[in-house]
């Protein structure tokens, strides 16, 4: 799913609060208004209509999706992981109407929070990102 992440342009250009604080939607990259929704819902009705479709690619080197790279071919199987699949928000929870399956997969807190300071904390130490709260 992470393909479908906002581009970073777009991503600096839009605001939404945050903890009362007007910032931009990078600032908060990865929460769920950071994704082209529309674009994935799309992409999922083109999946369940049985016609290839060209599917994006996010490229962790840039950080930064890349439009159709991938083309996605069905073969019987189309595994979609991502957060908010199963999130039940307006739009989101209209997503589980294209799966056949849906699994969920807990992980406790202490290891989530550990695996995301992780990713957004560069090899020499510098940050990627910054939440205030």
């Amino acid at each position: 799913m992470d393909g479908f992440h906002l581009k970073n342009k777009e991503l600096e250009e839009k605001r939404t609060v945050f903890y009362g604080e007007k910032v931009p939607l990078k600032s908060i990259k990865g929460a769920a208004e950071s994704f082209d929704l529309e674009n994935l819902s799309s992409k999922l009705k083109v999946v369940n209509s049985g016609q290839n479709v060209y599917w994006p690619f996010y490229d962790r080197r840039i950080h930064d999706s890349i439009d159709n790279a991938i083309k996605l071919i069905e073969t019987g199987v189309i595994i979609i992981e991502g957060n908010y699949l199963l999130f039940d928000e307006k739009g989101w929870r209209d997503l589980s109407q294209h799966a056949d399956m849906k699994i969920f997969i807990e992980c406790d807190e202490r290891t989530l929070k550990s695996r995301l300071i992780q990713r957004k904390v560069y090899p020499d130490g510098s940050k990627r990102l910054v939440l205030r709260r």
